[in-house]
This record gives structure tokens, sequence and C-alpha cells, in this order.
């Protein structure tokens, strides 16, 4: 998926391809960044250094 490659998601590219925002579909996403898995920069959001540890149980987060 693109959250495992470092680039991460593109929050727009989501958001017009689904037609709602990545948090709206996902409500979990906030406990992911308090736990420091995943972070928001600019409109993309990426796995942090502690989340690529953990990337196949956050990905599997989101299915």
């Amino acid at each position: 998926t693109g959250l495992r490659q470092t680039v991460g998601i593109d929050l727009e590219r989501f958001r017009r391809r689904f037609g709602i925002e990545l948090d709206a579909a996902f409500p979990h996403l906030e406990r992911l960044v308090a736990d420091g898995l995943v972070e928001a920069s600019g409109q993309r959001l990426r796995l942090t250094a502690r989340g690529f540890r953990f990337a196949d149980s956050v990905a599997a987060s989101f299915v």
C-alpha cells in the first residue's frame, strides 16, 4: 500500500478518489497518530520510524 512506502498516502488524492477524507473513513487513524505510528506531513500521511517496525499491523488496521 502507499502507506508502506516512504512517500506515504496523498490525502488529497485519497479524497478525490473516494469522496471522503481519510480520517473520516478510518476513525482509528487518530489513535495511530497518538501512538506515534503514523504522522501527517503536509498533504501526506506516512509511517513514522516506529510505524515501519509495525507496518504489517498498521496496514492491517485499514482492511
